[in-house]
């Protein structure tokens, strides 16, 4: 199960920070997020040879994205450095070089994702559906992450605030 939980992890990751390049400081970090793949695993009940089948997937897109990974994180670093000295040319090389890299992630993410879908059952599938239309209606009243369904929070009426009402109220 740790396994699992730590290729999720990964998987997952790729999903909830899309091509975000560096972890960002967060509530909770990777404590929670693990937390929550371990509960997802247990709700929809994955069999042994899932959660290995899932874990040589991930471990498969871990490999393919890595290199990638590491040289958009160099990118960006160049990029960065070319703030004072700017260099059109070399500004423009780099920028194309991340546009390929960041098409090869978008790729290989859909792949992933495609490949852990044909490991769930039919049922493991409905399952997750129902669990992400649950987080859909919670995000639809609390907002992303706590964030944007209180007044003030978004915007209205400064800081803090009372939490609105589902229909708006």
């Amino acid at each position: 199960m740790k396994k699992l939980v730590a290729a999720m992890s990964v998987f997952l990751g790729l999903t909830a920070l899309s091509l975000s390049l560096e972890a960002r400081p967060g509530k909770g970090g990777d404590h929670d997020f693990l937390d929550r793949l371990e509960f997802i695993a247990d709700r929809i009940g994955l069999t042994d040879q899932q959660e290995a089948d899932i874990n040589s997937i991930i471990n498969s897109s871990q490999l393919t994205n890595a290199v990638d990974r590491e040289r958009a994180v160099q990118i960006k670093d160049e990029l960065h450095g070319l703030t004072e000295n700017f260099d059109a040319s070399q500004a423009q090389i780099l920028a194309d070089e991340m546009g390929e890299i960041t098409a090869r992630l978008v790729y290989t993410k859909a792949e992933t994702q495609a490949a852990v879908q044909a490991v769930f059952t039919a049922e493991q599938k409905e399952m997750l559906q129902a669990m992400r239309e649950e987080r859909e209606k919670m995000r639809a009243v609390f907002g992303e992450r706590g964030h944007g369904g209180f007044e003030g929070r978004s915007g209205e009426g400064g800081r803090g605030g009372i939490p609105r009402h589902p229909d708006g109220q």
